[in-house]
């Protein structure tokens, strides 16, 4: 039998249902846009998904301490699947990753390495379409996902399927990580109404549904991990760590993390990911003909890339802070030392370096704390993000099924919600420049909703320490 606090009154309900049905309406608006890179649409596209962030927020407040068992769990994840068979009716136009990924399937099922052929390669030539081809980002560069996304591709384009099967693929993922992360608030005894915190998040409906990114599937196999954990099943949360880790290298950071509850078991983790790596291990192999040296797509991808940072823009000024005293205050040699080997001062060296230390640390931290597992892999996720040099929006969607799970969701879900910010370089014509100012504005809630939690976390234990 629930507790009062956790049994809703009608009116409660009822504002639920209506912030749902508003949420529904919205997403059509969304859909209705079509491609919201042509002109004044992308304007149109921020207003409505910062006005579903909004309402997810307030969905989420109300559904905190509801029960939601039985037809009322069934109405909310109708509602959620209801969101995104809407944003697949729409073409997606946010991103296209999509399209890569469709073609890296088709390059694999005809025979070919898509870690060694990029898609401009004359060996490829046959397989370029008019709908898939023109499409792809960065042809010149080969594929940088990890193996186990590249399995999956491989099996989507010899099943037949295309760029349509691939992001309802995604948006199964992410409904299956709903229903997971129910399982989850069910075992650990908490109202399964906070599933509106994953279901409803407008971020991860439009990212998964809308452009088929293929973290839905990592993200899947991440919450399985955790859910296993927490019954004991060691031997399956291993497993499913491992296939998380093969889809998106991130989860490989957490690894400490589930040393205490899997024990010996992480070496099956390992082992998994060996299985999807034997595939390519061709890959590695010197260059070849007609094709580039190994590797080359996730070299470039950590080379080249940088947008929408927070953490990592200020330790980058310091970096160039101190590149610009040696050179007007240093002394002599100091100078000469910059001059003839600028590639050790350099910059955005300097900050990568100084963010991977305090990464390392921070991770050191997390696993000191010794807190539940998905509150440390909240932790250590934003930690990640925070000192990243790249954040596209939708790797904010990482943090959306431990917000669910955890008991203060607010930063995650605010970053969730604000993140959208990001697409206005869409209107600027394209990833790059980026307005500061915009950014700003989008991490300016998220960090003050970190250190408000932070506060609230000092006063308690300052008042069991008084």
């Amino acid at each position: 039998m629930a507790d009062g606090s956790r049994t809703p009154g009608r009116s409660r309900l009822a504002a639920l249902a209506a912030l749902g049905g508003a949420q529904l309406a919205l997403f059509v608006a969304v859909a209705a846009l079509g491609d919201v890179r042509e002109p004044g649409r992308t304007g149109v596209f921020l207003a409505l998904a910062l006005t579903l962030g909004a309402a997810h927020l307030a969905a989420t407040a109300l559904a905190w301490r509801v029960e939601a068992r039985g037809r009322g769990l069934v109405a909310i994840l109708a509602l959620a699947a209801a969101f995104r068979a809407t944003l697949l009716a729409a073409p997606p136009s946010l991103s296209d990753d999509v399209w890569r990924y469709a073609w890296e399937g088709r390059v694999q099922a005809a025979g070919f390495d898509p870690y060694r052929f990029p898609p401009d390669a004359e060996a490829l030539s046959t397989l370029r379409d008019a709908e898939v081809h023109p499409r792809i980002n960065h042809p010149e560069i080969a594929a940088a996902y990890p193996p186990g996304h590249e399995l999956v591709l491989r099996a989507v384009a010899e099943a037949g399927g295309g760029s349509l099967a691939l992001r309802v693929l995604a948006a199964l993922a992410d409904l299956a990580t709903s229903l997971l992360v129910a399982v989850g608030l069910r075992d650990a005894g908490k109202p399964l109404g906070r599933v509106v915190a994953h279901s409803w998040c407008p971020l991860s409906v439009i990212e998964f549904a809308g452009s088929g990114h293929g973290d839905s599937l990592y993200l899947a196999a991440l919450v399985l991990a955790v859910v296993a954990a927490a019954r004991g099943a060691r031997t399956a949360s291993a497993l499913a760590l491992g296939a998380s880790i093969a889809l998106r290298a991130v989860p490989a950071l957490l690894l400490p993390l589930f040393v205490r509850p899997l024990r010996w078991r992480v070496v099956l983790s390992l082992a998994v990911v060996a299985a999807c790596v034997a595939p390519y291990a061709g890959s590695l192999r010197t260059e070849g003909a007609g094709a580039g040296p190994p590797l080359a797509g996730a070299r470039e991808y950590a080379k080249r890339w940088r947008h929408n940072d927070s953490a990592f823009r200020a330790l980058l000024a310091v970096s160039e802070a101190r590149l610009e005293r040696i050179e007007a205050d240093g002394s002599l040699e100091q100078r000469e030392r910059v001059r003839d080997h600028r590639d050790e001062f350099n910059p955005l060296a300097g900050a990568k370096t100084l963010a991977a230390f305090l990464l390392v640390v921070g991770l050191g931290a997390v696993v000191a704390l010794k807190r539940d597992l998905p509150t440390s892999i909240l932790l250590a996720l934003f930690l990640l993000l925070l000192l990243s040099t790249t954040v596209h929006p939708w790797y904010a969607t990482w943090l959306v099924p431990f917000a669910a799970l955890v008991s203060r969701p607010a930063p995650a879900l605010v970053f969730s919600a604000t993140s959208f910010l990001a697409y206005h370089v869409i209107a600027r014509g394209g990833w790059t420049p980026e307005d500061g100012t915009i950014v700003a504005l989008e991490y300016a809630p998220v960090y003050a909703a970190l250190a408000w939690e932070a506060a609230r976390v000092l006063g308690r234990r300052r008042s069991a320490g008084g």
